[in-house]
């Protein structure tokens, strides 16, 4: 369900960008508030999708907030190359690949995600060993 979550928000992201013609951006929340961009180890907390018009990587009012997502539930981790992933008015991602590994607590075998997107903006899931 995480992975299918952030993947949509991800997709609505980048659908937006190209809709409206802007830099879209999702980034970690920084805590309970969903305001500001937390850091790469606080994606658990949820995530925030918003315009990013003058290309600053900020949440700079309420107002630019177009989703939010909230805290995951617990147990689950997340594992992200970065903080923030922005979506050009193309739909390509302004910085690169970028990627997730999703894991829950008690998780065996190969039922950790990865997830990917690539400079193009496209998503791909695969399977990988818990850790």
């Amino acid at each position: 369900t995480v992975v299918n979550n952030l993947s949509a928000g991800l997709n609505y992201a980048r659908m937006e960008a190209v809709k409206r013609g802007i830099k879209v951006s999702v980034c970690s929340a920084s805590n309970a508030s969903l305001n500001n961009c937390g850091s790469a180890t606080q994606w658990t907390q949820g995530w925030l999708i918003f315009l990013d018009a003058d290309n600053n990587d900020q949440v700079n009012s309420t107002l630019n907030l177009i989703r939010v997502n909230e805290a995951l539930p617990s147990g689950t981790q997340v594992t992200a190359s970065s903080n923030i992933i922005s979506y050009d008015g193309s739909g390509f991602v302004t910085s690169g690949t970028f990627s997730f590994t999703i894991t829950a607590t008690g998780c065996k075998g190969n039922n950790a995600r990865v997830l990917t997107v690539t400079s193009s903006g496209r998503l791909s899931i695969a399977k990988t060993v818990c850790t």
